[in-house]
């Protein structure tokens, strides 16, 4: 499959390495119930928990080109970062393992829930080596360390944003262009996701504007304003630009991209990974309604910051939620994993 970014800038092919993970575009759908019982009948959902498997979510989009540039680099080892529920350090554990790369993973303690335990069991289950980081202050000092004594090893951020990363983002933007030209979906006036290490949200505002798509795109600040903020965004996007320029790719103009998107930030409530009473409301509202599962950490208080601008009249025409969990799908799995499996060090979490 040509995948869109390399079907509208045939350039890149041959420049851009990338990993076959994600098979075909994800779904779009009609939140018909929830828009009913908001009486605002022009609610949509990309859903991205569908974009590979055994595990989905936004985070496969990003490790289809940093895995292939550790494969590129002749690296033989992953170390990436990431809370000790982190969705991105279990979907590099899995992709990692496949494509035969020893995965180190360096954990930051956060609020334990039952996400939580259920991922730093499937960590150990998935063949990842687990180190413990009392802090993101430490992770730099760690890393460094790590790299100089490992040379071997490839080295992906927290949340995979890197501008190779962000291309992940701009190629669904892309797809969605697509969808929009099939008739799949009308054109979204605006789009609402979680904002975490930003290049989610940066590979979109990028993408739309390469699609020459006019959207309002709200990220729902779920991190600490050190690590989500406009700076970030606009590190993310200039970069991601000068690799494109460098491999060949026109030039983005006769855009704003700071007045594209909207960074919110009522909705963290009082630190990562804690739930928010507008989180948990908007999480029973999905479930009850469209039998979609969010979590408190990332889809939760995004989706509440939505539904929060549906009700106040903040915005009209077509809204689309991008849905970037991977689901409950290895719940099952986890509960039938023995706790000696994990490192001692981690069992306390459990």
């Amino acid at each position: 499959m040509t995948i869109p970014l390399f079907k509208y800038f045939p350039e890149l092919m041959q420049q851009i390495p990338r990993t076959d993970i994600i098979p075909h575009a994800t779904p779009v759908g009609y939140l018909r119930k929830l828009g009913a019982a908001l009486n605002y009948p022009d609610m949509w959902i990309k859903m991205d928990s569908y974009t590979a498997s055994p595990y989905g979510g936004n985070k496969p989009r990003k490790l289809e080109f940093l895995l292939a540039d550790a494969i590129k680099a002749n690296k033989r080892e992953i170390l990436t970062v990431g809370g000790i529920g982190s969705n991105h350090c279990l979907a590099t554990a899995i992709y990692g393992k496949k494509l035969g790369f020893k995965v180190h993973l360096l954990l930051v303690p956060q609020p334990v829930t039952e996400h939580v335990k259920m991922s730093v069991k499937l960590f150990s289950y998935h063949g990842a080596v687990l180190h413990l980081c009392g802090s993101y202050r430490q992770v730099d000092s760690f890393v460094n360390s790590f790299l100089r004594c490992n040379s071997d090893t490839y080295y992906i951020p927290a949340g995979g944003s890197t501008p190779l990363g962000v291309l992940g983002f701009v190629n669904a933007a892309l797809e969605l262009k697509d969808q929009i030209h099939g008739k799949e979906i009308p054109k979204p006036d605006h789009i609402f996701l979680p904002a975490g290490t930003c290049g989610t949200l940066a590979g979109l505002i990028l993408g739309f504007c390469l699609a020459e798509i006019p959207v309002k795109i709200h990220g729902i600040r779920v991190v600490d304003e050190g690590i989500t903020n406009v700076e970030t965004v606009s590190h993310l996007i200039n970069g991601t630009l000068e690799l494109l320029t460098a491999s060949g790719c026109k030039s983005v103009s006769g855009f704003d991209m700071k007045s594209a998107y909207t960074l919110h930030n009522d909705y963290f409530g009082k630190g990562y990974g804690e739930a928010t009473p507008e989180g948990e409301e908007a999480a029973l509202m999905f479930k009850s309604l469209e039998n979609i599962d969010l979590e408190v950490t990332y889809t939760a208080k995004a989706a509440a910051a939505m539904l929060s601008a549906v009700k106040s009249h903040a915005v009209s025409g077509p809204v689309l939620f991008w849905y970037t969990f991977a689901g409950p799908v290895f719940a099952s799995l986890s509960r039938k994993i023995e706790n000696s499996i994990v490192p001692n060090e981690f069992r306390r979490f459990l």
